[in-house]
C-alpha cells in the first residue's frame, strides 16, 4: 500500500507543490487548506503523515498540534515554516516551541527534494 502524506497549508500552490515533492519520494498526497478541512480529513482516513504549516491565515498551528494528535493517533507529524514578512525571528521560535512540542519532524521553508525523501524513508 502506498503511504500518503496530508499537507495542511494555506496556500493551494505552495500545497500542490509540496505534494509533488512528496509524490516523487513515493507517497500519495492529499491537501487541506485550514484546520477544519484537516480534522474532516484525518476523520475520513488514516494518513502516514501530516505535514502542517505554521503559520496558516492568523492562526499558529502549534497551537493545534493536540487536537491534530487526538484526530490522528501515532501518526508522524513534520512541521513547515518560512520567515514571516516583519517579523524574522517567529520561524526561530517557531522552530525550537516545535522542538518542545515533539513533533517528528521540522522542515525550514525552501526545503529541498532531499529533505522530503529523507523525511519519508523515516517514515516508513
Amino acid at each position: 500500500m502506498t503511504p500518503s502524506v496530508l499537507i495542511i497549508e494555506d496556500s493551494l500552490t505552495q500545497a500542490h507543490l509540496i505534494g509533488r515533492l512528496f509524490e516523487r519520494a513515493g507517497f500519495r498526497s492529499g491537501v487541506a487548506t485550514d484546520r477544519a478541512t484537516a480534522l474532516k480529513e484525518l476523520n475520513r482516513q488514516t494518513w502516514a503523515l501530516l505535514a502542517i504549516d505554521i503559520f496558516m491565515a492568523e492562526e499558529n498551528s502549534l497551537d493545534h498540534l493536540d487536537t491534530y494528535r487526538q484526530a490522528a493517533p501515532n501518526t508522524p507529524i513534520a512541521v513547515m515554516t518560512a520567515i514571516r514578512k516583519g517579523a524574522p525571528q517567529a520561524a526561530s521560535q517557531s522552530h525550537n516551541a516545535a522542538r518542545r512540542a515533539k513533533v517528528d519532524f521540522i522542515l525550514p521553508k525552501p526545503f529541498q527534494f532531499d529533505d522530503i525523501r529523507q523525511v519519508c524513508a523515516e517514515v516508513i
